[in-house]
């Protein structure tokens, strides 16, 4: 795959800057030369401390030192609680909170939206952490006595030459992988001597141990409103966002993006609104958004990706290189890389603002099995059942089992939960948005930068004060709506909702039952 990709990429120097576009590696071994592959001279080089920084040219870092401390952001941030844009302060901030202690870090830390990665040096010791989902991929690796840190998998592959892990390549071979969304199991890269940091937890090294912070003490009492908190900290992010980004939102007319679009209400003018289709059902949400914009009087771009995969230049070229970026395991079918190049090639974009991590407040396995009290603890089986519909390949079953127990194991899933923090909830937050929503982000990466208001782990965490019953109604969420912008709440325009379909729920459940029964 590296030798192929490399041919490509020789010959084709004006696309060589989409490779691992917005990427960054830390590591304690210097590259000889940053003008050929991976790099091709897209990359910058940073000397910090004993260690050395590649950054891509179109991702930004912010560095800080305190008390021999040097603390490195890698991304972007601001803090809708105390409204703060600026990354360097938001730096300040936690380095201040670091010397009292690592709970008052973690506490500053979970104040603050975006994607990003911190990155704590200490003479030797190093501890690196992500944003509140895991967005920000964190893939790690040690080779040689040298580490790696790095926002892809298959960059430190391609510098190592390490080799697809053999078991991941049976799981992505086999037809059920097809299915639905695409991602790894547990803590599983496509190889073997790589892991990823998933979210509410940070990585120590030497040697790399993973430790949990969340959910803490600080976070287990209920809040007296929280309803009225999440407005305001949603109306402040879009106030941050509008004044730090020339941001474009992404528009459906789904319950997630209403809310980011409610929270706009007083910032209307300062953005962009667009929506894209490639699909049916895409084409269904572009429409119920643009009615959405239309009603309340604001532009709004519907992009009609092509239906052809010859209707789109370097079609073939760029597909390989989105591929390669996702460590070939997201297997996109044509559709997908149609609507990531088109979207690249518009070069009309510069911050996307997306919603979809919202769902991380809405019940969401509670919804797709059409269950009123999930399983606690979940068991690796279980684990793999809400991943994959593998019924019949017992094979490759045995091996998710075997994956979700080191996640179990290495994130200690469960630690602190009690019952505030439903597992399935805390199993999509944790599993789900750090395998899977940031290999979304990481794709469209080739075509514009991307922020999600909702990547907050103080505001994830007040969802969490509202009755279940509530969550799986979405009864929250509207009254977030109604709250921010009562015009849109009484519009009351939807797309269907897949999770509404009663058939679909119920053979959903049937499988997820009978799976978890057969043990072997």
């Amino acid at each position: 795959m590296k030798n192929k990709i490399e041919d490509i990429l020789d010959n084709n120097s004006h696309l060589q800057k989409l490779l691992f576009r917005r990427g960054y590696l830390f590591t304690s071994k210097k590259m000889e030369n940053i003008n050929v592959f991976p790099f091709y001279n897209h990359w910058s080089e940073s000397k910090i401390k004993n260690y050395y920084l590649y950054l891509h040219n179109d991702q930004k870092k912010f560095m800080v030192t305190r008390n021999n401390k040097t603390f490195v952001l890698i991304g972007h941030a601001y803090n809708p609680w105390d409204n703060i844009s600026n990354e360097s302060q938001i730096l300040e901030v936690c380095a201040d909170a670091l010397e009292v202690g690592k709970i008052n870090f973690f506490s500053e830390l979970s104040k603050i939206s975006g994607v990003f990665i911190i990155i704590v040096l200490e003479k030797n010791k190093i501890f690196v952490v992500q944003d509140s989902t895991g967005i920000m991929p964190l893939f790690y690796s040690e080779n040689n006595k040298d580490i790696y840190y790095s926002s892809h998998s298959q960059l430190i592959a391609d510098i190592c030459d390490f080799n697809m892990d053999h078991e991941i390549d049976k799981l992505l071979n086999s037809k059920f992988y097809l299915i639905g969304i695409r991602h790894l199991p547990g803590i599983k890269s496509p190889f073997n001597q790589i892991k990823a940091l998933t979210a509410n937890t940070y990585l120590e090294s030497h040697p790399f141990t993973v430790q949990r912070f969340f959910p803490s003490r600080q976070f287990q009492e209920p809040s007296e409103n929280p309803l009225e908190m999440i407005c305001n900290v949603l109306k402040n992010s879009m106030m941050l966002v509008s004044e730090k980004f020339n941001a474009s939102i992404s528009l459906t007319g789904g319950t997630d993006s209403k809310m980011t679009l409610a929270a706009a209400k007083d910032y209307y003018g300062k953005f962009n609104y667009f929506s894209f289709f490639s699909t049916e059902a895409e084409e269904k949400d572009a429409k119920a958004a643009h009615k959405i914009c239309e009603q309340l009087g604001l532009n709004h771009t519907i992009y009609m990706v092509p239906k052809e995969n010859d209707d789109i230049d370097n079609f073939e070229i760029i597909s390989q290189i989105i591929n390669h970026n996702a460590g070939y395991i997201k297997k996109h079918k044509s559709a997908e890389l149609r609507k990531i190049i088109f979207l690249y090639q518009q070069n009309e974009i510069e911050m996307e603002v997306k919603s979809h991590i919202s769902e991380i407040g809405r019940a969401f396995y509670y919804k797709k099995l059409g269950k009123k009290l999930m399983p606690s603890p979940l068991t690796p089986r279980h684990m793999s059942n809400l991943y994959k519909r593998n019924m019949f390949n017992r094979a490759t079953l045995k091996y998710m089992d075997d994956a979700f127990q080191e996640f179990i194991d290495v994130t200690n899933f469960g630690e602190g939960f009690n019952d505030r923090y439903d597992e399935s909830d805390m199993f999509y937050w944790e599993h789900r948005m750090s395998q899977w929503a940031s290999l979304v982000k990481q794709d469209f990466d080739i075509s514009n930068n991307t922020t999600i208001i909702y990547n907050n782990r103080k505001l994830l965490d007040l969802f969490m004060d509202f009755k279940l019953e509530d969550r799986i109604e979405d009864n929250p969420q509207k009254e977030i709506i109604k709250s921010l912008n009562e015009s849109l709440f009484e519009l009351n325009i939807s797309n269907e909702n897949a999770m509404k379909n009663k058939k679909r729920i119920l053979l959903e459940k049937l499988f997820f039952e009978v799976n978890s029964r057969l043990l072997k």
